[in-house]
Order: C-alpha cells, then structure tokens, then sequence
C-alpha cells in the first residue's frame, strides 16, 4: 500500500513538473498560455494530493494529465488523443518515459 501511495505522488509530481516545463516552452513559441490559469489549477491539483489518500492521488493524477492534455490543445499540439499529442511533441520533456508511465 505505501508503495502505491508513493508510486501516485511521484506521478502527480512529474506530471506537474512536465506541465511546467511544456508551459515555459511554449510560452516562447506563437501561442501565449494563461499562466495564472494553469498555475492556480496545478496549486489547486497539488492541495487535493496532499490528502494523502489512495484515491486523491490517484484523482491529482487525473487531473494533472488532463491539465496537460488541456495545455497542449490550447498550443495546437497535433493529435486527437493525449498519447498522439505526446507522441507529437517528442523530444521536449524532461522525462518522457515517466509521463508515459504516469498518462
């Protein structure tokens, strides 16, 4: 149990550290994100995983992942899944194997 329990914090964290990651990458190409948006939703997302219940971490993982869907959709990153859209921004996250593994 304490396994899992670290397991969906490491994910919400890393999903969280992508998001950032992607959201200052994009904030230098042609289409400026909400910063204050995404940044109030994560700090909203981060509050519900300090529950520290399998299942707020397991919705904190959720909601990072479709707040990261959301970014790239607001960026036009190609695709019509999450995975497409991952797949189409390869190369710029800082470990993509683990958002792999946490999407």
């Amino acid at each position: 149990m304490d396994g899992l329990l670290i397991a969906l914090v490491v994910a919400a964290l890393l999903i969280g550290g992508l998001l950032i990651v992607f959201i200052q990458l994009t904030s230098r190409g042609h289409k400026q994100l909400d910063r204050e948006m995404y940044q109030k939703v994560w700090r909203a997302i981060q509050r519900g995983a300090k529950a520290g219940s399998s299942d707020s971490l397991q919705m904190a993982i959720v909601k990072a992942d479709k707040l990261l869907d959301k970014a790239m959709r607001d960026c036009g990153v190609a695709g019509a899944t999450m995975g497409d859209k991952l797949k189409a921004r390869k190369g710029d996250w800082t470990d993509e194997n683990g958002l792999w593994a946490a999407h």
